[in-house]
């Protein structure tokens, strides 16, 4: 089962994903597949607030 909570704002550096799995090599090749979904396939874009301004 998969879960996906897309948050709305300012997100801390730790907040991007979290997967779970009885072996880490299965949790790590999850949040490789969700990252790569998330980044080809979802209809929103990214902003990127830094000191130099935002982007």
């Amino acid at each position: 089962m998969v879960t996906i909570i897309h948050r709305v704002g300012q997100l801390a550096f730790a907040e991007l994903v979290i997967t779970a799995s009885q072996h880490p090599v299965a949790a790590y090749a999850a949040n490789t597949y969700l990252m790569d979904l998330i980044k080809t396939q979802a209809p929103f874009g990214r902003k990127e607030i830094t000191q130099q301004g935002e982007h």
